[in-house]
Parts: C-alpha cells; sequence; structure tokens
C-alpha cells in the first residue's frame, strides 16, 4: 500500500511540475499572444538523386572558354541538362533543337550540354561545323564522370529541372522539338521545388 501511495505521489508530482513549467500554474498568462508556428519540415525532394522528384546532384565543370560552373550557379533557373557525345547521330539534331528552343524562350531557360569524355579540341572542331553559335551553356566531362553519378543509359540524355533545383522530368533518346517545347511548358509551369 505504502509503495502504490508514494508511485501516485511520484507521478502527481512530476504532473504538477510539468504543468507549472509550462506556464498553466501561476505566472504570467499566454493569452492574447500569438505564438510563431514552428518552420515546415523541409520536403523530402532536398535528397540529392538523379531522379524526377529529387534535387539533382551538382557538379563543376568548365565551359568551352575554361570558366568554371556548377550546377547549383543556375538555382533560380529553369534548366535542362543534356548529355551528348560527337559520335552521337541524335544528339547533333537535339542540341539543334535545344538551341531553337533556348532562342524562343530568352531569359528563362537554360540549356546545359554535357560532353562525354571527349577531347575539349575535337569538341570545339564538331560545334564550329555543325552547330550555329547558340546561348546553350557547353561543358566538358574529361572523365565522363558525372554520366555514371546521374545513372546515364543511353544517349542523348535529358533531365529537366525546376528552379529550386528539383528535376521534374527525364527523358532517355533523342527528343523532337515539339516535345521539348512540351516538357520546358510543363517544367515552368511546375510549382517549384514541390
Amino acid at each position: 500500500m505504502r509503495r502504490v501511495l508514494s508511485s501516485i505521489f511520484l507521478i502527481l508530482l512530476l504532473g504538477g511540475g510539468i504543468w507549472y513549467a509550462s506556464g498553466r500554474f501561476g505566472g504570467k498568462s499566454n493569452k492574447g499572444i500569438i505564438n510563431e508556428a514552428p518552420p515546415p519540415p523541409p520536403p523530402l525532394t532536398y535528397a540529392t538523386k538523379p531522379e524526377v522528384g529529387f534535387l539533382a546532384p551538382d557538379f563543376l565543370l568548365k565551359t568551352l572558354d575554361g570558366r568554371e560552373i556548377r550546377l547549383s550557379d543556375y538555382l533560380g533557373k529553369w534548366v535542362v541538362l543534356n548529355f551528348w557525345s560527337t559520335q552521337c547521330p541524335f544528339c547533333l539534331t537535339e542540341l539543334r533543337n535545344y538551341s531553337r528552343l533556348v532562342n524562343e524562350n530568352q531569359g528563362w531557360l537554360t540549356v546545359i550540354a554535357i560532353n562525354r569524355g571527349e577531347p575539349s579540341a575535337v569538341v570545339d572542331n564538331y560545334l564550329n561545323n555543325y552547330i550555329k553559335p547558340s546561348d546553350i551553356v557547353f561543358v566538358f566531362d574529361p572523365e565522363d564522370e558525372l554520366y555514371g553519378r546521374y545513372q546515364g543509359k543511353n544517349m542523348p540524355e535529358s533531365f529537366f529541372i525546376d528552379t529550386s533545383g528539383v528535376i521534374r522530368d527525364h527523358k532517355l533518346g533523342e527528343l523532337l522539338f515539339e516535345d521539348m517545347r512540351l516538357k520546358v511548358k510543363m517544367l515552368r509551369e511546375a510549382p517549384a521545388g514541390k
């Protein structure tokens, strides 16, 4: 009996302490004060993974003129990452179409075309002979390491990334121009980061 009473007393003592500490007994009243809600937890899409709904893996690569860029430099912009090679016959058509698309969507769309491990002289010559100067950002992946990080399977391969860096769509193989337009339209209309 004594043990039961001791246990009840201990429970009441702890409960009273919690009640007192919460400000409901004595002290100042919280009436009329609006407390700030805690910030919402970050969305699950902040995990980095080369899949739709996840934050695109960041990288550091060099452009044709030797400038270093990161994907994270383009946060706040809609981005298409396109993996290509001079050996890929479909890549040329797709790069020309992306050039058209960027020119159509000046100011809000960036296409980053990532060459897969070819020497810069080969790429430079190829672009000078086959692609008109455009607003596409051409970069080199000399070790072809990034394609593996993005779990690349086929060329050309494109990732459509929203303004918060989340991959919204992924396409294996060549995209026709009208399909590109549609994907970019859907990208622009999707709420960022959700």
